[in-house]
């Protein structure tokens, strides 16, 4: 498991480099520049989402295959589920681009004119980016349950250093503002999609990608990886749209609200990172030992993984809290600004110290035995009932601020955490067999 994570833990450090680098570098061009990529990195995070979604639904099921020794099965659902998130991910696409503008008012309403004008250019190139996105997050899932993380770092490797270096060429060379931040981004998405896809063909591990099953799609198959992946995206999607309603009440609160919200957003990405990394390790590790029927062995494993979750967490919020004045300091903000984005790190720090490990590590063991229907309908309900009423309450009716939209995560986390501990080490589940004995007909 430590082979196995620490890859994963230096890939979400390098992805969350990605997205501090841009937000440090767009702050050069300003606080409306800052807000109009915030607001959309917010659209693009609902829809990344759903891709990651439906490709870890698609990669429980390699997972399964691989614990039962049934490899010809396995490669075969991982050339389905290329082919399914490629297609749902260039369908949308076209989506986006069509309806660029409309889709910003309709989740932030009237904003800025000035906001609305980095919005508009942020979204269009983002767009185009989406298929890769896919493409990139199906090949990274896949060698994931194969217990191989080393590639999908040097993907993130080359994709740091593309994006940064591509950044400071747009950006402070050709002066082109978030037009080369948003081109930077696109082209690195690109390199490390190809990148994944083509060392995913190399026949010499147990899972690979044959080219000629992806135009010969299995409809059995997908219907297998869509029976995991659709609820998973559904729950995943709207979660996410629930964040971008409540980034909607944010854009009420003004423009400062606003850029210290995403300044908070950005630096408080590195607190989470073990734990991220722990989230998908578990789909591997427990994922391929319920495959091979140990269901006890599989909660063990769990359990562990949760504590490890714990003690890492507990290390990065402390470095966070202590630390966020001088992080924060690096960014081109005035001072009210930065008093506000402090005051959010601060309250982030100790609610995620607490909530965030069992909030979304064992959701991930739950979807891993496919329980992911239950975790579909708590996490909607919960982000629904709690984190978007409540942002609202205190935000405007108590007049709290944007501090008070993060008091209502704290609130959605702590009802999660609840539910899914007691589905998971007290559920059903654990009585029955969790992949069907016969072999499917696909």
């Amino acid at each position: 498991m430590i082979k196995l994570m620490i890859p994963l833990v230096l890939e979400q450090i390098l992805n969350a480099t990605v997205g501090m680098a841009d937000t440090l570098m767009v702050s050069a061009v300003g606080e409306s520049a800052i807000s109009g990529v915030s607001l959309v990195d917010n659209i693009n995070t609902l829809l990344y989402t759903l891709f990651s979604a439906l490709c870890n639904g698609g990669a429980i099921i390699t997972a399964h295959f691989i614990g039962s020794h049934r490899e010809e099965d396995a490669r075969n659902s991982a050339a389905n589920l290329i082919f399914s998130s490629g297609v749902v991910a260039f369908i949308l696409g076209i989506v986006a681009l069509a309806g660029n503008k409309f889709f910003i008012s309709l989740f932030y309403g009237s904003i800025e004119q000035n906001v609305m004008h980095y919005a508009r250019i942020y979204f269009f190139f983002s767009a185009f980016a989406y298929v890769f996105i896919a493409l990139y997050n199906s090949c990274s899932s896949l060698f994931r349950v194969m217990g191989i993380t080393r590639v999908s770092l040097l993907a993130s490797v080359m994709a740091n250093i593309i994006n940064i270096c591509g950044n400071a060429l747009f950006l402070f060379v050709f002066n082109w503002g978030v037009v080369g931040i948003a081109l930077a981004t696109l082209i690195a998405k690109a390199s490390s999609a190809m990148f994944m896809v083509s060392v995913l063909t190399k026949q010499d591990r147990i899972v690979y990608l044959d080219l000629k099953k992806i135009f010969r799609p299995s409809w059995g198959m997908i219907k297998q990886i869509m029976s995991i992946g659709i609820p998973n995206g559904i729950e995943s999607s709207l979660f996410q749209i629930g964040k971008v309603l409540v980034s909607g009440i944010t854009a009420m609160l003004g423009t400062t609200a606003v850029a210290a919200n995403a300044v908070a957003g950005t630096i408080t990405n590195f607190a989470i990172i073990p734990g991220t990394a722990v989230s998908l390790a578990i789909t591997t590790v427990v994922g391929q030992i319920a495959g091979a029927g140990d269901n006890k062995l599989a909660v063990k494993k769990a359990r562990t993984l949760l504590l490890w979750s714990y003690l890492c967490m507990g290390i990065t919020c402390m470095l966070l809290f202590a630390l966020c004045p001088y992080i924060v300091s690096l960014y081109n903000l005035e001072e009210v600004t930065k008093d506000l984005a402090l005051e959010i790190i601060k309250f982030f720090s100790i609610v995620c110290l607490l909530l965030w490990s069992p909030s979304f590590i064992i959701p991930s063991a739950l979807r891993a035995v496919k329980e992911v229907k239950y975790t579909m309908v708590v996490s909607i309900a919960s982000m629904w009932i709690w984190r978007i009423l409540l942002a609202y309450v205190f935000a405007i009716h108590m007049d709290i601020g944007i501090l008070g939209v993060w008091m209502a995560m704290g609130v959605d986390w702590l009802c999660r955490s609840i539910c899914f501990y007691i589905r998971f080490f007290h559920g059903k589940w654990q009585n029955r067999p969790v992949l069907e004995p016969e072999r499917e007909n696909v």
